[in-house]
């Protein structure tokens, strides 16, 4: 159980959909104030599926 560092209340897992990712984030929310965070583990997961389907920019040049 997390506490939250704000007002001590506990904090609620939600899983969290992230726009280019299929998998979901996993963040601790408090019910009473509007303090968050996420799982570090399931974030790093996250930002690796996105980096993963980046493509290097690709410029065309008119000579």
């Amino acid at each position: 159980m997390m506490i939250c560092p704000n007002c001590k209340s506990r904090l609620k897992k939600v899983k969290v959909n992230v726009e280019d990712a299929k998998t979901k984030a996993i963040s601790y929310q408090c019910t009473n104030c509007d303090y968050f965070t996420f799982e570090p583990s399931s974030s790093i997961q996250v930002l690796r599926e996105i980096k993963e389907k980046e493509s290097p920019l690709k410029i065309r040049r008119k000579q």
